[in-house]
């Protein structure tokens, strides 16, 4: 289904509680599900917190204990319990992408027959598809999102910070004919369910969530190009209550493709329930792709290798996967529903299933299902007979693919003449010398009665305003450089006209080493296993002092390994970071944990990220060089002007984690290797080792501050 960015590792525990503790205690989410209603009485019994209730599927998600899990799965109420399971999408390599690439077409609309279904005017109008997904792009100028919901837990947006969701709903319902890309069905009513984090990870709570949402908003269609190797009785139901209701779902079969032998059932839920429509990719030459999964609960093949669509942050390029084949068959429902907004849902399935190609084995099989979707002749369609042509917006014309322009964000689509922008910047500071860019801006005549300009940074939005501003200050900068470019976008929010873009050179305003111990606190923790000849007692006296650093019944356990957890406790108390209960969406990490607020500030920051599994893993031992790399950005040192060429110790290299910072301590005496000239970035660290580099880094770090 999509591909997935990761950055970086993780962290967090709090040196003050120990560690037995912390596991006889931990909970996690659990969804139980019960044979008739839900139980109230037993919920409270099983003294867990409730997050959710489904109570169409009779479900809860619970945050509970193991132990009172398993006392929950012998109660005869209770007919599953069930982990809170993360979900990835997963395709091949996502590509360089681009706004314009001449050679790139889509060349699926043709395939399935879409293009002669819009010359009897039928274009999706009316149907409402909800895309569960990684949200939608919504300034992008080739899609209109009518609204959405989010579910991660680390934003209410919906837009998309990971490109999966905008690729997949462009193939949908992209509507941009002057530069030929169009979706399946253009006119469709669009929303942006957003379950999957910027990582391309989901839990399944927070998929029943969007299913939930789609419901209660009466979609017509849901599209879900995700999914796991792992059975979900709570997502079987809740589906089947959608489909219950007359809600489309359409799921991607996934990428597992199949076994040596070719005879594995390696297809992925939610596609593998009979609720759903699984559907598999084909190439061009309708060949089954390699990566497309096969067995019993494929349905339709669809186009789904090198698939032209829109990305995230205005930009277009291909994908390959079953996630991209899934949305032309939602897109061919929409037309359908459109055509014949009598029919039921079965009834608009038969007709698919009577115009498909067959390909592979006579009739239904393992690798294509009942064959390639093919849309059916609609010149007869009943619902082109009320239609008001003046009313609906069509394309202009069949996009022919090879004709995209050079300039897909500047094109205008409704008018000729350009508009022409004038955007100068200037660059200004404020009393603490933190630099600000203040623009202004003026167009030329023959502007739209009722327009708006958006204002991009680095190709990103970052502002909008109305028909008679002129002006902004972006204080949101630091010591880089920046790309300004101004758009002005019609009622419709189509862009028709663009400013060159404006280069800031902001290099200059680089941050100096700033730091100040914290005060010192009231009666601090005194500990017994640290001698008065002990080597780094003064380093732990001092931070103990500040309440930097904690023990555990008198004792600070110097010789323990350092976890990734008592760092992040540390360096947010030695820089004040807020540790208020929040969520975060590491999947281990709930919003009642001790250090949830600290790990929420890492995160944001961009000094920790997570694992490729969503998790944190809060109690696993941090190594010497994960140690350089942490505390080297939570300090915020000086790399960029180091001379490199010669690593410090013999098995420090370039590839090693923490290698710039590993350089710059060793350059200032902060850290010191073996004697026999390594570093063993590899090994784990003790916690009163970790004490004394936090300690001579900060006195480091304090005396520059004092010398600019």
């Amino acid at each position: 289904m999509g591909k997935k960015w990761v950055v970086g590792i993780v962290l967090a525990f709090l040196l003050s509680i120990p560690a037995p503790t912390l596991l006889a205690e931990e909970i996690s989410t659990y969804l139980i599900g019960f044979e008739d209603e839900v139980e109230e009485e037993l919920l409270q019994e099983s003294e867990g917190v409730v997050l959710e209730t489904w109570d169409e599927a009779n479900v809860v998600a619970l945050k509970i204990s193991e132990d009172r899990a398993d006392w929950l799965r012998q109660q005869e109420e209770v007919a599953f319990v069930e982990a809170d399971e993360t979900i990835a999408v997963e395709t091949p390599p996502l590509p360089a992408f681009q706004q314009s690439q001449a050679e790139w077409r889509n060349w699926g609309i043709d395939h399935i027959g879409a293009t002669e279904a819009w010359e009897y005017g039928i274009h999706g109008d009316g149907v409402s598809v909800a895309v569960i997904d990684s949200g939608i792009d919504t300034s992008h100028p080739s899609l209109d999102v009518k609204g959405g919901y989010s579910s991660v837990s680390y934003t209410d947006d919906y837009d998309d910070d990971h490109g999966h969701g905008t690729h997949v709903a462009g193939i949908i319902a992209a509507n941009h004919p002057s530069v030929g890309l169009m979706g399946v069905a253009p006119n469709v009513d669009l929303y942006a369910v957003k379950v999957l984090d910027h990582n391309g990870f989901a839990t399944l709570t927070a998929i029943l969530r969007g299913v939930q949402w789609a419901m209660d908003e009466e979609m017509d269609i849901i599209n879900m190009s995700l999914g796991t190797l792992t059975d979900s009785e709570a997502m079987k139901r809740l589906l089947e209550t959608a489909t219950e209701e007359g809600i489309v779902v359409v799921a991607a079969v996934g990428n597992r493709g199949e076994s040596a032998e070719g005879t594995s059932d390696r297809i992925e839920f939610p596609a593998r329930y009979d609720t759903t429509i699984g559907v598999g990719a084909v190439d061009e030459n309708n060949e089954r792709a390699s990566f497309s999964a096969s067995g019993q609960a494929v349905e339709f093949v669809a186009p789904g290798v090198d698939i032209v669509s829109t990305f995230k942050e205005r930009t277009y390029g291909p994908l390959s996967g079953t996630s991209m084949a899934a949305p032309f068959v939602s897109g061919a429902f929409a037309l359908l529903m459109d055509a014949y907004p009598d029919l039921s849902p079965d009834e608009l399935k038969t007709m698919l299933i009577d115009e498909v190609i067959d390909l592979g084995e006579p009739g239904r099989d393992p690798r294509y299902g009942y064959g390639l979707l093919q849309l059916p002749d609609m010149s007869e369609a009943p619902g082109r007979e009320d239609r008001n042509e003046n009313e609906r917006e069509e394309p202009d014309e069949t996009p022919i693919e090879e004709d995209i322009d050079d300039d897909l964000i500047g094109d205008d689509p409704i008018i000729e003449d350009k508009i022409l922008i004038s955007l100068t910047t200037d660059i200004e500071t404020d009393e603490d010398g933190t630099p600000k860019v203040t623009l202004t801006w003026e167009a030329s005549e023959a502007l739209h009665e009722s327009h708006e300009f958006h204002l991009y940074r680095n190709d990103e939005q970052i502002a909008r305003f109305t028909d008679d501003e002129t002006f902004y200050t972006d204080d949101e900068v630091e010591a880089d450089t920046y790309t300004y470019t101004l758009v002005v976008v019609d009622d419709q929010g189509r862009e028709y006209g663009t400013s060159d873009k404006v280069e800031v050179d902001l290099t200059s305003f680089e941050e100096e080493l700033s730091f100040t111990w914290p005060e010192k606190i009231a009666n601090p923790p005194q500990f017994a296993d640290i001698a008065d000849d002990f080597w780094a007692k003064e380093a732990i006296d001092e931070l103990s002092a500040r309440g930097i650093i904690n023990g555990r019944d008198g004792h600070f356990y110097p010789n323990e390994a350092i976890r990734r957890g008592q760092i992040v406790a540390i360096m947010g108390r030695l820089f004040d970071w807020d540790d208020k209960d929040t969520m975060t969406h590491f999947t281990d990490v709930p919003r009642d944990y001790f250090s949830a607020g600290y790990i929420q500030a890492a995160v944001e920051k961009g000094i920790i990220s997570g694992y490729n599994d969503n998790t944190f893993r809060p109690n696993d031992a941090v190594t010497r060089g994960q140690m350089a790399q942490i505390i080297g950005r939570a300090f915020d040192i000086p790399t960029d002007d180091l001379e490199l060429d010669t690593a410090p110790f013999s098995d420090v290299t370039e590839e090693t984690t923490g290698y710039e910072e590993i350089v710059y301590f060793a350059k200032h005496g902060i850290i010191h290797g073996y004697q026999d000239g390594t570093f063993q970035p590899n090994n784990t660290l003790t916690r009163a080792q970790f004490a004394q580099i936090v300690y001579t880094l900060g006195q480091h770090v304090e005396a520059e501050t004092k010398l600019q």
